[in-house]
């Protein structure tokens, strides 16, 4: 009798550590859910017009929405309607604490040098979440490219930053976003042109750093990427002179800073009372 009754205790306490691990398993998905993780691609975008290729689209995280998915997601093996309420229970008790569980997600999946900077921002949530869809070649052609959302000039929360197809990155934020900024690597900073394309712009030497409007040189390389430097100096030289930038033969300085390529910013910003 007495070796069945430990038996019994030990069964018990197997069945309460795999229940557990159930609770956590339900926890840990719901947390993913709510950030759109293992959501096929085709229920975000069900269309490729609604994201055209070199497009951004802006979006609101709709509670009832998820709501819906993570009863949906629940669903599976539901038949009675015992079963019906017990999960009813277990869905409210997990998104209480899966909202907050969420914003631990992008925590794991980052080096803990970055831990303290996350937290600073996530403290600058409001309740509501938004985000970004963008299809791009920058996607994956830039690598170390930064993007930050604000709440005018307050850091949001990255809940979730990453690719969902080669050419496509969401990106999810703790709070209302009202300014989205994209940025080239800072150590970016290049020398050159734009190849075979021509259309290369003409920095102003009055306002350093900004492009002369409709200035243009059209410099191409040869098949082997080599540059005609003097033909690109006299082109260079006629445009600025044309502008009124400068009426003298350029020096090999300006030459040097019309070809500097540096790292850009691209802002987008909410209009006043745009919803979208």
């Amino acid at each position: 009798m007495k070796r069945m009754q430990i038996g019994i205790e030990f069964h018990l306490e197997d069945m309460k550590v795999e229940a557990q691990q159930i609770a956590d398993e339900i926890k840990n998905l719901n947390e993913r859910l709510q950030l759109f993780y293992d959501v096929p691609v085709s229920y975000l975008i069900p269309d490729s017009a609604f994201l055209p290729p070199e497009s951004i689209r802006f979006f609101y995280v709709d509670g009832n929405y998820v709501k819906a998915m993570l009863n949906g997601a629940a669903s599976i093996g539901r038949i009675t309607r015992e079963d019906r309420m017990a999960d009813r229970q277990i869905l409210k008790a997990a998104a209480d604490s899966s909202e907050e569980g969420s914003r631990q997600v992008r925590k794991q999946k980052v080096h803990k040098n970055h831990h303290e900077r996350m937290v600073k921002g996530n403290a600058a949530g409001t309740g509501s979440r938004t985000g970004f869809l963008l299809r791009s070649s920058l996607v994956h052609g830039r690598k170390g490219i930064s993007i930050c959302g604000y709440a005018g000039q307050q850091p949001l929360g990255v809940l979730r930053l990453g690719t969902l197809m080669p050419d496509v990155m969401i990106g999810i934020f703790d709070g209302e976003l009202t300014r989205l900024t994209i940025s080239e690597p800072s150590c970016g900073l290049r020398f050159g042109c734009h190849g075979r394309e021509g259309k290369n712009r003409v920095l102003s030497l009055k306002e350093p750093g900004k492009p002369v409007p409709e200035a243009y040189y059209d410099v191409k390389a040869n098949e082997k990427g080599r540059l005609d430097i003097l033909t690109a100096v006299g082109q260079i030289e006629k445009v600025l002179k044309e502008k009124g930038e400068t009426g003298e033969k350029i020096s090999s300085g300006i030459f040097a800073y019309e070809f500097l390529q540096a790292a850009q910013t691209a802002e987008f910003i909410k209009k006043q009372g745009d919803r979208r």
